[in-house]
């Protein structure tokens, strides 16, 4: 399980791998512009700082509005890093990054990540989308037709359910929906 130790403003000091390899040393919680919030953070692995293969231009920002993060897969081999405007899988065993594109802005719009088995799987308010580890391949599914994604119930091999919230008669409702990843579609990685 992933742990966040927070300082006595009650804001996270420290994000930590389940494994203690990752680390995010959180410096500073800024609004870089229209309520963008972000965390600026050093990244290190193994105790060494990674910022210059995960940031670009010193821009060293990730997500802040996540609920949930899995930041090392079963094997770990591969590391998540929910950077700002792309997410980037760290691969242990050759010191690589690979950015994984998102359409939209995705501080305002990312909610957790998990690994699953060969998969990497994104959700934000108004999509899912995986990226296969082996073949670096990104696909997507467009929630924003059902509702607003709120949470991963569960995976199998098969499909993904989500919770999602919807309005109905003015009131918000939350709901679930299992999606099969047969009806994803790939998608082009840009990052």
């Amino acid at each position: 399980m992933t742990e966040i130790l927070y300082n006595i403003q009650n804001l996270p000091t420290k994000i930590i791998s389940s494994d203690n390899k990752l680390e995010f040393d959180i410096l500073n919680w800024e609004e870089p512009n229209y309520g963008r919030m972000l965390w600026k953070v050093n990244v290190l692995f193994e105790s060494t700082n990674i910022n210059d293969k995960i940031f670009e231009d010193n821009w060293n920002y990730i997500n802040e509005s996540f609920t949930k993060l899995d930041l090392v897969d079963i094997t770990k081999r591969y590391y998540y890093i929910p950077t700002e405007g792309f997410s980037t899988l760290y691969d242990s065993l050759n010191s690589s990054t690979h950015k994984i594109y998102y359409k939209g802005t995705s501080t305002n719009n990312f909610k957790q990540n998990k690994f699953y088995e060969k998969l990497l799987i994104e959700l934000f308010s108004d999509t899912i989308q995986y990226l296969d580890l082996e073949t670096k391949k990104l696909f997507q599914f467009n929630f924003s037709e059902y509702g607003r994604l709120i949470d991963i119930i569960d995976i199998n091999s098969q499909s993904i359910k989500v919770k999602y919230y919807t309005f109905q008669d003015s009131k918000r409702v939350e709901l679930e929906k299992t999606i099969e990843f047969e009806v994803f579609t790939e998608s082009d990685n840009y990052a």
